[in-house]
Formats: C-alpha cells, sequence, structure tokens
C-alpha cells in the first residue's frame, strides 16, 4: 500500500484529511509522502517523525530532502481500523505537526467450488474435491473447511466437527456415509474458515442410490423325500458386502409361501422349510428380499432336489 499525500508543515497550517488507506490481512502497509510547507514548498530541514500505531510508537524516523517513507508490519494483524500517527518533530525552522492516517486492515475474500461428486451409493465413501481460492484465484495454502449434509455437520465419534485440511487450495473429502442416510436427494455445503479470511461457503445437490442385492445361491441343495429342508446362508449385495440392518424376506417352495415377509437382520438368512410333501424330483425355492430404502429388491430362485431315502 503506498500513500502519497500533501503534508504541510509550518505554524497556523489548516487541518488536512488524509484518505483513509485499505490492506488486506497478512500484508504490510507503505506510506509514502511529500512534505511541503505551508506555501508548498518541500521542505528545507530534514525533521525528525516519530510513527505511532494506535498510539503505540512504532519507528522513529527523519525526512530526507523533503519526503519519507516507512512500512509498518501488519502481517498479523487481525481485520479492524487503526490509526497510523505520524509526528513531525519541531526544528529551528517548523514547528510540531502531528497527521493521522485512518489504515483498514480487510479480511480476504474467498471462493470456494465443491468439485464433481463420486460414489453416491448408499453405505459407501463420499469423495469430492473443495477449490478454495481467493477472489484474484490465488490458491490458498491453509485453514480448513467442515462439511455439512442437509444442514448437518459431519462429526467424529464424539461430536466434534470434523475439520478437512486446505492444501494449495485443494481440500479433500473422503467419508463413509453412514447406515442412517437412505437413498435420496440431498445437498452438501462445503464451509472454509481461517484467520484472516472471510468465511465462505458453497453448496451442490447429490443423489444416493440404493445397492443391488447379489443372488442368492446353495450348490447341491438337496433333502430327503418327507423331510425338511433348512436354508442357513448370508446375502450379500453385488460389491461383496454382508447386507446390514433389517430386511423383509418372503420364500416360496413351489409357488407356495412359507415364509411371508419376515425381517431378517444384516443379510443373516437361516430359515427351516416344510418340504416334507414333496416328492422326488427337482423342485425350486424362490427367495424374495427387500426392498427398503437401502436395498434394491432380489428375486431369485434356488434349485432343491428331493431324492429318494438313502438304504
Amino acid at each position: 500500500c503506498t500513500v502519497d499525500d500533501l503534508i504541510v508543515i509550518r505554524s497556523d497550517l489548516e487541518n488536512i484529511t488524509v484518505t483513509p488507506v485499505e490492506i488486506k490481512t497478512g500484508n504490510n502497509a507503505t506510506f509514502n509522502f511529500t512534505v511541503k510547507d505551508e506555501y508548498g514548498n518541500i521542505i528545507q530541514k530534514d525533521t525528525k517523525i516519530v510513527v505511532k500505531v494506535d498510539n503505540k510508537t512504532y519507528i522513529n524516523t527523519t525526512t530526507v530532502d523533503g519526503t519519507v517513507s516507512f512500512t509498518v508490519d501488519m502481517q498479523r494483524a487481525e481485520a479492524g481500523s487503526y490509526t497510523i500517527s505520524v509526528i513531525f518533530d519541531h526544528n529551528s525552522l517548523y514547528n510540531q505537526q502531528r497527521r493521522d492516517i485512518t489504515l483498514n486492515v480487510v479480511n480476504r475474500r474467498v471462493n470456494v467450488t465443491i468439485g464433481d461428486i463420486t460414489n453416491t451409493t448408499v453405505m459407501s465413501d463420499l469423495n469430492m474435491n473443495i477449490s478454495v481460492v481467493e477472489d484474484d484465484g490465488t490458491a490458498i495454502r491453509n485453514g480448513t473447511v467442515v462439511f455439512k449434509i442437509n444442514g448437518k455437520t459431519i462429526v467424529d465419534a464424539d461430536g466434534k466437527a470434523i475439520k478437512f485440511s486446505v492444501v494449495d487450495g485443494v481440500a479433500h473429502l473422503n467419508y463413509t456415509l453412514p447406515q442412517a442416510m437412505a437413498a435420496k436427494g440431498y445437498n452438501i455445503t462445503a464451509v472454509y474458515s481461517n484467520v484472516g479470511y472471510d468465511r465462505a461457503e458453497a453448496t451442490e445437490s447429490f443423489t444416493l442410490t440404493k445397492r443391488d442385492i447379489a443372488n442368492v445361491t446353495i450348490e447341491n441343495l438337496t433333502t430327503e423325500v418327507k423331510h425338511n429342508t433348512t436354508i442357513n446362508t448370508t446375502i450379500l449385495d453385488t460389491t461383496g458386502m454382508q447386507l446390514k440392518g433389517v430386511n423383509k424376506v418372503s420364500i416360496k417352495v413351489d409357488g407356495k409361501t412359507q415364509v411371508n415377509e419376515t425381517e431378517i437382520t444384516d443379510g443373516n438368512l437361516n430359515f427351516t422349510l416344510d418340504t416334507s410333501y414333496l416328492k422326488v424330483g427337482n423342485h425350486k425355492i424362490d427367495v424374495i428380499v427387500g426392498p427398503n430404502s437401502w436395498y434394491n429388491q432380489l428375486r431369485t430362485t434356488i434349485p432343491l432336489t428331493i431324492e429318494d431315502v438313502k438304504m
């Protein structure tokens, strides 16, 4: 920041208003003055100067050939208004004078952009990159981003907001979606915060889709005639993950319903079916799982062979 203003030094000079100066946080403020007397002539004698920041002495310097230059270190200053006082000492030619300059330190402005959202299946990892740059496009190298889904902040096991660091203008989200998040549309908001920067946020929408259930297969399922048949297996989704939560199951044997929308937990399928009335030969067991808020419906058939009693 450079200030070029007329400072008149001599007795009975009029009050001169200096335009307020504005800098961004993290910057220094540099001032350059040409010092003239009340007749508009550059002063003839070098004059000692005291510079104060909010009435605290900062530096002592001297005019040189009617000019003065100094820099005030404001890199650690928070956003706010500061008074820079320039006090010209009296000498044999000039009276003591004081000029106050308002220095406004303002937060840096930030633009947040949410990139493409991938892996939008329930109970999967939600991945996205967040671009965090200043309004001039400069990549921000620090600070943190927190995320909100439908207005609710993503937290850790202790209930504290999870903060994702910004590195070279990018924050990366890799978040395992909780089971409670069903298949539907959501809004996700990225909120950037850091000392010296304005709070900034961006919101995008995404849709979670249901998982598909893998076919239930039981190899070589056989039962002796006039006996019951037990099905005991674990149901997986098409990614190989065991089903989570409660799902309803219906089972038919040759079209006859034996299990009607009975709840199972975490994909554990364990039922004993009445097959005592079936004749020797090939039969089929139809299994229907779901649907619910997390899984698409599965309809699958398991072959069943009824054999004669072995002698």
